[in-house]
């Protein structure tokens, strides 16, 4: 697993688990929908995982709002590559 995907996956669980994230109170967090602590949550993972963490991803000039879009299109990229995989697996398995 890629570094950056690691570290979004742990900030993610980390995020959820704690009930709540930078910025939100607790009980604010937990009258929020599931879906929206988990969107919230991933926003949080690919935000902190930043240019200190791992600067040989990213450029020296990058902004933070290029730095997240960057770290969103890595972590897709990742995501579609892992999916074509398993149904190429699925596929020889016929």
């Amino acid at each position: 697993m890629h570094p950056l995907v690691a570290l979004a996956y742990t900030t993610i669980v980390n995020t959820l688990e704690k009930g709540e994230a930078k910025g939100h109170e607790k009980d604010g967090w937990r009258t929020t929908p599931k879906e929206v602590q988990l969107l919230k949550a991933i926003r949080h993972a690919i935000t902190s995982i930043g240019l200190a963490n791992y600067p040989e991803y990213f450029k020296d000039d990058e902004t933070d709002i290029e730095h997240g879009e960057q770290a969103l299109v890595r972590f897709d990229m990742y995501l579609r590559n892992l999916l074509d995989e398993r149904k190429r697996s699925e596929q020889s398995r016929k």
